[in-house]
């Protein structure tokens, strides 16, 4: 009988995305073929103590998986590169690493892995960084001659209010948001630039960087691709259509008011471009396996990146 191929699932850890994980390692636990894989399900607490989990999956989702007493520590041997539960090699001949925003989605455990020389399901350590940084990955774009919604950047500590104030109309639609981070947490939505100073606040407790972005009008579309090594297909154009003021958390998460369009009503032009841009952000940005690529399809027909989730 052939072997099963060995992967370890990982997911938690300490970034404000923790409950997101949880429900994607749900997913794909309850999906995968256990007639092909081994699998060993690495817990991360939001303390940051890793465990090799060995409850039921429904654990994960209600979050007492870290309670399960035949959970067993895991720590990690550089000199034999790998990962030991209680002593214990854990033998990975890959590692599906599924976690949200910070520790996971922004490069660190990609690192980790790369290090141990355990081959990873998704982006490079490096690609990750880009793909999480708005910033970054909208200069990619900019570079490659695909438009991007207009934004300012602010740092931390190195802004003066009144001087952003003085560039923005008193009344006019914004985002702002994170740079790093993800499933919308920290975004506001204001209409008035005497509401600015409160949601850089917000923005700014997430991250040290944020984005002050202006609102478009339109339709929000996404675009999958993915990448075999040799072949890169791109999927037909999705869109996404909610009741709430804007696609934030508890609407992505906690909402029945979500609908999915597949494919999205909007002109060929319009497809073409989505299908064209995520292509050429794919490989700008170093991304292989797979990625979804958002963009917003202004009323006047304009197609704006968003953000590559990676």
């Amino acid at each position: 009988m052939k072997e099963r191929i060995s992967v370890g699932v990982v997911f938690g850890a300490q970034s404000n995305e923790h409950e997101v994980s949880l429900k994607s390692a749900y997913a794909i636990l309850e999906a995968i073929d256990v007639s092909k894989y081994e699998v060993h399900k690495i817990g991360i607490t939001r303390q940051g103590k890793w465990f090799c989990f060995r409850g039921e999956n429904k654990e994960i989702l209600n979050d007492v998986w870290y309670q399960n007493p035949k959970n067993e520590p895991i720590c990690v041997d550089f000199l034999r590169k790998t990962l030991l539960a209680r002593g214990s090699e854990l033998r990975l001949d890959a590692v599906f690493p599924i976690m949200h925003g910070e520790y996971g989605e922004d490069g660190r455990v990609q690192s980790l892995f790369e290090l141990l020389g355990i081959p990873l399901v998704g982006v490079s350590s490096a690609s990750a960084v880009l793909c999480m940084d708005k910033g970054i990955s909208k200069a990619v774009a900019t570079r490659e001659l695909i438009p991007v919604v207009p934004y300012i950047s602010v740092r931390r500590g190195e802004y003066d209010i009144r001087e952003l104030k003085e560039q923005i109309p008193s009344r006019c639609e914004l985002f702002v948001k994170p740079a790093r981070s993800g499933s919308s947490v920290g975004i506001s939505k204001i209409s008035c630039v005497s509401e600015l100073e409160g949601a850089l606040e917000i923005a700014l407790d997430v991250c040290d960087e944020a984005l002050i972005e202006k609102g478009i009008r339109g339709r929000e579309c996404e675009v999958a691709v993915l990448c075999d090594g040799e072949k890169t297909v791109v999927s037909d154009v999705g869109e996404i259509s909610y009741k709430a003021s804007f696609y934030d958390y508890n609407t992505k998460y906690n909402s029945r008011g979500v609908k999915y369009k597949i494919p999205a009503k909007i002109p060929e032009e319009c497809r073409n471009l989505c299908q064209k841009y995520a292509k050429e952000l794919f490989c700008a940005l170093g991304v292989r396996s797979m990625a979804r690529v958002d963009f917003f399809v202004s009323e006047d027909g304009a197609v704006y990146f968003n953000e590559v989730n990676a």
